[in-house]
């Protein structure tokens, strides 16, 4: 029986991007599971689910913008170097900052300067292109 929207889905899956580097998989460990075509899970790998059956796997290739979305160049802004003091920072350093609106947001030091630091509050993934094995496990 094809999953239809509304199912309750199991699905195996291991995610990597062009190079090859595996960024997530459920291979030895528990499904992941979601109600299919509730937006509980990346959309192209939502879409794609819609009509496999059970026990059937596939490769896909997801777009940014039905993955982690495209990278958005407001997310990449510039802190007084100050907000930073008595924290040794380093480029490539993931670090969490509090937004205006008392948000948390989690981002990576992109370059330090001598007044400023430059942040990168995008996803990692966002901007890529992501390839997918996905197998319907029930």
């Amino acid at each position: 029986m094809p999953v239809k929207k509304g199912d309750k889905v199991k699905l195996h899956l291991s995610g990597k991007v062009k190079n090859g580097k595996v960024f997530a998989t459920t291979e030895g460990k528990k499904p992941v599971e979601f109600e299919a075509g509730a937006g509980e899970i990346l959309p192209g790998i939502d879409e794609q689910v819609i009509g496999m059956e059970k026990g059937e796997g596939k490769e896909i290739t997801v777009p940014a913008e039905k993955g982690f979305g495209k990278k958005k160049e407001e997310l990449v802004m510039e802190a007084p170097k100050d907000v930073f003091e008595g924290k040794k920072l380093e480029v490539g350093q993931k670090i969490s900052v509090q937004t205006r609106k008392d948000r948390m947001m989690s981002g990576r030091v992109m370059k330090i300067g001598e007044d400023g630091v430059t942040l990168d509050l995008n996803h990692p993934l966002a901007g890529k292109e992501l390839i997918f094995k996905i197998k319907v496990v029930e």
